[in-house]
C-alpha cells in the first residue's frame, strides 16, 4: 500500500469514527457574509450558543454549571461551543486550578454586548411563548423592555419605525444607510441597523 493510500485510509477511518461518535464539527464561518444578522448568526445562531451566553449572563462560569442547564446540552457540544466563543472573542477562559486543570468562562466586552439581543429574545418569548423567566433589573427587580434609540436624534424609536438597512461609507467618514429612498447619516462608527 502506498503512503498516499495509507493517509487516505487513516483520514477515512478518522471521519468514520467521528461520524459514529455522533460528533458534529463547528461549522466553518463564512467571512463573506455582508449582512450583520447573517454574520452574527454564524457565530451565535445555533440552538445551544445563546443558552450558554444566557447562563454566562446569569453568572454561571464553570463548565459543570453550564453543563447542568435544564435544556440538557451534551458536554461535547458545550465544549465545542465554548471553543468557538473563545476563538471569536466572546468568551475568555481563565484557569482556577492547575491540578487537575479547571477553567471558568467569562463574557468579554464583546460577549456582554449580546445582552440586549438576548433581552429582545426574552421579551419576545415572554410575549408569545409559555415561560417562567423574565429579564429584570438587578437593582429594582422590575421586568425590563428593550427599546430602540437613535443616538443622533436622541429619541426613542418605535419598533414599527426600525428597519435593517444596507450601509455604505460616506465621503466624510461614517456610514450612510440606504433604504427605500430614505438616507440617514449615522455617526461615531455606529451601523445603520437598529440596535436592541
Amino acid at each position: 500500500m502506498t503512503e498516499q493510500h495509507k493517509g487516505e485510509e487513516t483520514r477515512d477511518g478518522a471521519r468514520e469514527r467521528v461520524r459514529r461518535a455522533g460528533r458534529r464539527r463547528a461549522p466553518r464561518l463564512d467571512r463573506r457574509a455582508r449582512c450583520a444578522i447573517a454574520g452574527a448568526l454564524q457565530i451565535v445562531g445555533d440552538q445551544w450558543t445563546l443558552v450558554i451566553i444566557r447562563d454566562l449572563l446569569r453568572g454561571y462560569t464553570r463548565f459543570a454549571d453550564l453543563a447542568a442547564a435544564p435544556e440538557g446540552i451534551a458536554r461535547s457540544v458545550l465544549s465545542e461551543r465554548l471553543k468557538l466563543l473563545e476563538a471569536e472573542g466572546i468568551v475568555e477562559r481563565r484557569f482556577y486550578s492547575d491540578h487537575p486543570p479547571r477553567a471558568e468562562y467569562r463574557l468579554t466586552r464583546k460577549g456582554l454586548a449580546l445582552g440586549p439581543a438576548l433581552g429582545a429574545l426574552a421579551r419576545w418569548g415572554a410575549r408569545y411563548l409559555e415561560h417562567d423567566t423574565a429579564i429584570v433589573s438587578a437593582v429594582c427587580g422590575h421586568e425590563l423592555r428593550v427599546a430602540f434609540e437613535c443616538p443622533t436624534c436622541r429619541r426613542k424609536v418605535p419598533a414599527s419605525e426600525a428597519r435593517i438597512a444596507e450601509i455604505s461609507p460616506r465621503p466624510g467618514g461614517g456610514p450612510v444607510s440606504r433604504s427605500a429612498g430614505n438616507e440617514a447619516v449615522v455617526q461615531d462608527g455606529e451601523r445603520g441597523a437598529p440596535s436592541a
